[in-house]
């Protein structure tokens, strides 16, 4: 999005100095009350306006680009560093919920599995072995491990010090289960916190032409949030797929962000990821 947000920030401070930030928010609400929206939404909040509470996870240790939730060390860590967040938000009247990161950086992918699978023991890269030598194979690891090709074991200890190649359907059954279980604790965790706000998941991107859509990961999140938070890029505002998922999950949701760029013609779509913000 090139340079705009910060030639808009120099603007904003030529124009009213120090306090530009606490200036800049007055003028939002105002104008957002005045276009009669109720709130604002994915935004930072302006005035006393609802907003949705923005959730992170810095300070919490990675292991292929996300927590291993699996690590009890590494679930205590992040279950202070939501509650230390929740804490300061939870007086705020304004707000309606809470979601976690943001699309691309909150799904699981099906090369964080791999890279886990070849990397050293773990405790995520023991429980995704253990899930599917139990879920495909009966609990098999000799089945597993032949399989896999690597070397032959009867010893799940052995099958995770080793670099095992599952097929797809196993790959995909361990990402799954990754998955479920890394929303599931920041779901159960949140609430745990604050049970009187909603839980908006992490704006699971939708419909856009560029990122591999996995429905599954729909039907994931919508067990761990209470309103499915989604972002929408897409040339319709909803496809017969988007809209089977609705009814198959019968989940709440929000639409955080659908682009109307108007460098071709103000029609719907996937423009800004063209560059639109930068001519």
């Amino acid at each position: 999005r090139g340079s705009t947000p910060w030639l808009h920030s120099a603007n904003m401070i030529r124009k009213w100095g120090e306090e530009w930030r606490d200036k800049a928010k007055a003028l939002a609400a105002r104008r957002v009350r005045a276009w009669g929206f109720v709130g604002t939404g994915k935004s930072d909040q302006a005035g006393d306006l609802p907003f949705f509470a923005h959730l992170h996870r810095k300070e919490v240790p990675t292991l292929e680009g996300h927590p291993d939730v699996f690590d009890e060390s590494v679930r205590g860590k992040f279950k202070q560093v939501l509650a230390d967040q929740v804490a300061q938000w939870k007086p705020n009247s304004g707000v309606v919920g809470y979601a976690l990161g943001n699309e691309f950086a909150e799904a699981i992918t099906m090369d964080e599995i791999k890279a886990i699978l070849k990397g050293p023991p773990s405790p995520a890269k023991k429980a995704l072995i253990q899930h599917v030598v139990d879920r495909r194979y009966e609990g098999n690891v000799e089945a597993a491990a032949a399989s896999w090709k690597t070397e032959p074991t009867s010893s799940l200890q052995e099958l995770v010090q080793d670099k095992p190649r599952p097929s797809e359907e196993d790959l995909a059954e361990m990402r799954r289960h990754y998955a479920d279980a890394y929303y599931g604790f920041i779901y159960q965790t949140v609430k745990e916190l604050d049970s009187n706000r909603l839980y908006f998941g992490y704006w699971i991107l939708q419909g856009v032409p560029f990122w591999p859509n996995n429905e599954e990961d729909w039907r994931i999140i919508a067990q761990h949030c209470d309103v499915i938070g989604y972002d929408r890029y897409n040339d319709a505002f909803a496809d017969e797929t988007l809209l089977q998922l609705m009814r198959e999950t019968d989940k709440p949701v929000i639409l955080g962000e659908f682009s109307f760029p108007p460098h071709y013609g103000g029609g719907r779509g996937n423009g800004i990821f063209e560059g639109s913000l930068l001519h």
